[in-house]
Parts: C-alpha cells; structure tokens; sequence
C-alpha cells in the first residue's frame, strides 16, 4: 500500500500535465512531397496529402490549403493508405 500511493500520485501529476490533443485534431496538417500510393489512382509522384480534423482530406498533386495549415515537407518519402505491417515486404517495391 505504501508503494502504490506514491505511484499512483505520479501517475496522476503526469497525466494532469499532458497536452491537450483537442487543438491539434482540429488543426490541419499538409504532407507535401511525398509520393503517395492510392488504392484507386495509383502513385502519385511528389504529391500533396491534407489532413483535417484527424482525417484525410484531399489527395493530389496540388490540393487547395487552408490558410491556418501547417505544412511538413516529407520530401523522398514514401505514403502508404491503411496499415501495414512493421515487419512485411508484401507489395512494397524497394
């Protein structure tokens, strides 16, 4: 019992300190440079992703932008839809 109080007091301070997550979902966010690989229109080379309010917005290769948008230039990178495996090679070309 003595151990736990303590334990549970420093669990308390942490998560009282944690940053509110609410602001950034409702911030947008640009990924740019990427090249995104879709489901339905292929890849698309040194394209644009925006995600707003925790979702993706718009895919292309020039998407309109919010003003507000903080755009993260992911040059050389590489998007994929949906999750994927840490440790699978399945239909990643290298």
């Amino acid at each position: 019992m003595k151990r736990i109080l303590p334990a549970c007091a420093a669990l308390i301070a942490v998560l009282s300190s944690a940053p509110d997550r609410s602001l950034a979902a409702e911030r947008a966010v640009l990924l740019s440079g990427a090249d995104l690989y879709t489901v339905s229109h292929g890849v698309i080379a040194s394209g644009e992703l925006l995600i707003r309010d925790g979702r993706i917005a718009a895919v292309g290769s020039r998407v309109d932008v919010p003003a507000d948008a903080e755009r993260i230039d992911v040059s050389g990178k590489r998007i994929y839809p949906g999750m994927i495996s840490a440790n699978s090679i399945l239909g990643l070309p290298t």
